[in-house]
């Protein structure tokens, strides 16, 4: 679908999305290739340091600016030295204070945007990622105002205090719900998400689902005798902490040697153990290359919310997949069809133990699992309602 009528967003951004190395990446990254396809100009706010803003420019077709302070310059060159170094970043991620909206907000940031983009009324609308970049939004604009939720923050916050796990985020659903009203139209990438939205009193004509998509195609495992379990993550707190569960309650209790873990991505990093069969990768080029080296994917995420876009991508390559509770929130039914689930470590255990006594329906779940996607993530239609009910002439 293409207009003919140009039209013009803002959206602003403080992830790398340009890296699509985690699911938030992708899914800015999704969505601003869409903008692209369907016509519509789209400059972009960047919050932080850009180093490649023309190759980002051309691949992308936008326009890019930096927003940035010396603090928030600070914050991030400590972020990439923390992450060097895994032991600091534990301890220091255990010794953090709840943040806050109000402690996100800085007047500093919030006047550089006014100077950069001092004509905004220019724009049909803005486009904000994530909750907390809210208040870079002007008080009186008067174009479409869009929030992409990415999870509902409040959802999230108390799934880790029911764990009894640190959440660095803190907000309750009645602030997120003053929030979100604020919106003309509130994006979110799940199903799951957009009841837990309603369930706040958000009008369903604010709600628009639009998922985060996965091209589906077979990806053949080569050759190996042993059996490869796989695990790809970015460096975030609730993947290593997955991990690093798997290693110490799942792996290390594996009766057969021949089975290896292979761990993809920034989390490889902060992998806490000695075993020679498990081989760390760290962050791969081509995430094909790491599919083709892999029987089977494991998530065993024990905190979070919203949908798991590591999960869309496993089962999108025909892999099987074996996940837990929480990674399987908005893909539900498709448990034991499309993917296996398993909570305990005995239960993670009996699986594979399975799957080496070829005592598993291997192909019919992969086939399924390829199926499932296409079916539940039928993501042109979702873009062509986005484009057409939201950006469009109507």
């Amino acid at each position: 679908m293409k207009y003919t009528k140009m039209k013009k967003y803002l959206l602003i951004t403080d992830v790398e999305f340009w890296k699509e190395n985690a699911g938030n990446a992708k899914r800015i990254s999704q969505l601003i290739l869409n903008f692209s396809e369907n016509n519509i100009k789209l400059d972009v706010a960047f919050i932080g340091k850009i180093y490649n803003k023309s190759l980002i420019e051309k691949k992308y077709k936008i326009n890019i600016q930096e927003i940035s302070c010396l603090k928030s310059y600070l914050i991030v060159q400590c972020k990439k030295i923390i992450n060097k170094f895994p032991y600091f970043r534990e301890k220091i991620r255990r010794n953090l204070k709840h943040t806050t909206i109000e402690s996100l907000k800085s007047l500093k940031l919030k006047r550089k945007m006014e100077r950069v983009y001092k004509n905004l009324e220019d724009y049909s609308g803005v486009i904000v990622e994530y909750i907390y970049l809210d208040y870079l939004i002007p008080e009186g604009f008067e174009g479409k105002k869009i929030i992409d939720t990415h999870d509902i923050q409040s959802d999230r916050f108390i799934t880790y205090l029911k764990k009894n796990k640190f959440c660095r985020f803190k907000i309750l659903p009645e602030e997120e719900k003053n929030i979100l009203q604020k919106y003309d139209y509130i994006l979110l990438v799940s199903e799951r998400d957009i009841e837990i939205a309603r369930r706040l009193s958000i009008s369903d004509t604010k709600l628009v689902y639009l998922p985060v998509y996965e091209e589906v195609k077979k990806e053949e495992t080569s050759s190996s005798l042993k059996l490869r379990i796989g695990f790809i993550g970015a460096a975030i707190d609730f993947n290593i902490d997955a991990i690093n569960w798997f290693i110490k309650n799942v792996f290390a209790r594996l009766e057969n040697k021949n089975v290896e873990l292979h761990i993809y991505g920034g989390v490889s990093g902060l992998v806490k153990s000695n075993n020679k069969n498990i081989i760390t990768h760290g962050f791969i080029k081509n995430i094909d290359d790491a599919y083709r080296n892999i029987d089977i994917i494991i998530n065993p995420i024990q905190i979070g919310g919203g949908i798991k876009v590591k999960n869309i991508e496993a089962m999108s390559r025909g892999k099987l997949l074996i996940t837990t509770d929480i990674g399987a929130q908005g893909l539900e039914d498709g448990i034991n069809k499309a993917f296996l689930l398993a909570n305990s470590p005995e239960e993670y255990i009996s699986i594979i133990k399975k799957y080496l006594e070829k005592n598993l329906p291997i192909n019919t779940i992969e086939e399924n699992a390829m199926m499932y996607i296409r079916k539940k993530i039928d993501y042109k239609k979702y873009y062509f309602e986005f484009f057409k009910n939201i950006l469009g002439d109507n």
